[in-house]
């Protein structure tokens, strides 16, 4: 909205005795307005950029490129970001990179390349444990890789050494869930880059794969990379496989579950906000301990790469230990749904199997290969995902 803008001259002489101060109108024309606009304070839109890397006396390093791929199938959206900065100066450096990612969504990969081909993976462990880790790579001059939740879902991570006249290459990667919108990559606001490529696929209803593309060379980004692809859908499904974001209701009575085996995900992508998830899977026990009643069996599965028994019997009888057996194991590794459902098949399985975790599948089979292995649990009614 612009302001009205009233211009007046006044006019005065300099002696104590002169008359007073005489009001003399000026007419607004198209030199005066021209004037008076440059006159004005320009508000400009602040915009924070997505994510940088700071030195410790606080400056930018250059960001010099970008490789983002993503991948989208019904509600559930994969991406991993390659990031170059530069130290242009002659000695190293430490700095701090700062990224803040889509609401809800969960970081599955964080890594630094310390040599060429050489990795630097992250693992989630207490925050005073990789503070301490973090001064004790700190005094041997190497980098920990330690990535640190913020508030809101803004992370940090204090990156050393970034040596003199080189480049810092950093890999971040995270799903999200996206059921009915549209997939964005957050890039306004970021600074010149000589480099900045985005491939995007999305998988269709029907089966369809489509590729979206952006390459900018030399680039100030004054946009967010969005998808032109048709809204997502709320489900993703595969043969008679579903997986859906639902919320658990009520039930008459006449489907009354024989049994109920919890398969809890507790790969990598669990490890940010891992107390809150067992809390989480805590309460859905209890819901349904409150829906079937006591004499329910429930059996709980904790799976990643390997597959281990945590509790097998009534449902009352899941208590604080069992709990603690699942806090105890931590979540790492990538999470294998397929090597799961074998191993469920082969020592036993209750008539319902509810899959919990965040829906992302990063290693084993997917797709048809799963059904395959699903179609091995013969004596089950039902195959549910509860996404947490």
């Amino acid at each position: 909205m612009r302001t009205p803008i009233a211009l007046v001259v006044v006019t005065s002489a300099c002696a104590a005795a002169a008359p007073s101060a005489t009001v003399v109108g000026v007419p607004i024309t198209a030199a005066t307005v021209s004037e008076v606009a440059t006159t004005a304070p320009i508000v400009r839109e602040v915009i924070t950029a997505p994510f940088a890397l700071t030195a410790t006396d606080g400056s930018g390093l250059v960001l010099t490129r970008i490789h983002a791929k993503a991948v989208m199938e019904g509600p559930l959206a994969f991406t991993e970001l390659h990031l170059w900065f530069l130290n242009t100066e002659a000695r190293s450096r430490e700095g701090t990179f700062q990224i803040t990612l889509p609401q809800h969504a969960a970081v599955s990969r964080f890594a630094m390349e310390s040599e060429p081909g050489q990795w630097m993976e992250a693992e989630v462990v207490p925050k005073l444990v990789a503070r301490r880790a973090y001064e004790d790579f700190l005094h041997r001059r190497q980098d920990p890789a330690l990535l640190e939740k913020a508030a809101g879902n803004q992370f940090t991570a204090r990156v050393f050494p970034i040596f003199a006249h080189a480049e810092k290459h950093l890999v971040i990667s995270y799903s999200q869930e996206l059921p009915g919108k549209r997939y964005t990559l957050p890039l306004r606001g970021l600074p010149r880059a000589s480099r900045v490529d985005v491939e995007f696929a999305h998988v269709g209803s029907d089966g369809k794969r489509s590729v979206e593309k952006l390459a900018q060379r030399d680039w100030v980004a004054d946009r967010d990379f969005v998808s032109s692809a048709a809204s997502s859908a709320a489900a993703v499904g595969a043969g008679g496989l579903v997986v859906a974001q639902v919320e658990l209701g009520g039930t008459s009575g006449r489907d009354v579950p024989r049994g109920i085996t919890l398969l809890v995900d507790t790969s990598a992508s669990r490890a940010l906000g891992f107390e809150r998830y067992l809390r989480s899977v805590k309460k859905l026990a209890v819901d349904l301990r409150t829906t079937w009643g006591d004499a329910l069996p429930l059996q709980v599965v904790a799976f990643d790469q390997d597959t281990q028994l945590v509790f097998d019997g009534r449902i009352d009888e899941l208590g604080e230990s069992h709990m603690r057996k699942l806090a105890e194991r931590g979540a790492a590794g990538a999470s294998n749904v397929g090597q799961a459902i074998e191993w469920i098949a082969r020592h036993g399985v209750k008539s319902r199997v509810m899959i919990v975790g965040d829906g992302v599948i990063t290693a084993g089979p997917e797709g048809r290969a799963l059904q395959t292995i699903a179609e091995q649990l013969a004596t089950v009614e039902r195959i549910d995902v509860v996404l947490v």
